[in-house]
């Protein structure tokens, strides 16, 4: 869940900044953006106008960062390759054989909760 935060921009323009729970955030100005959250400070109709703004005039990271737009393209790839990662760990220690060793995503997820339920410490 992301945290909101008002702030000044360099030239002193009221924003509010989202805080993401991991990775980088970003800022909105709140004039015009955010009525409420300009007029009241950050309050339950935050969340609320932050995603109807990033869903109008966002990047495609920013709605990414609040869970409005698509994944980046880059986030499933890197995924694709923790999961090798991970399968490979368990052939390496030998929870699952190599001629078992999956090639595409769903085997790969069949094998990672196969490989997760033998060894909870994974």
């Amino acid at each position: 869940m992301n945290s909101y935060k008002i702030g000044l921009d360099r030239n002193g323009n009221k924003v509010v900044k989202v805080v993401p729970a991991k990775g980088r955030g970003f800022s909105i100005q709140t004039n015009g953006n955010l009525p409420l959250t300009h007029k009241y400070g950050v309050g339950d109709w935050t969340n609320g106008e932050v995603l109807d703004a990033v869903q109008k005039y966002g990047t495609a990271r920013e709605k990414q960062v609040v869970g409005v737009g698509k994944p980046l393209p880059g986030a499933a790839l890197n995924a694709y390759r923790k999961l090798h990662e991970v399968i490979s760990d368990c052939v390496e220690r030998g929870v699952i054989s190599e001629e078992t060793c999956p090639d595409d995503y769903r085997a790969i997820a069949h094998y990672l909760t196969a490989c997760c339920n033998a060894d909870p410490e994974v």
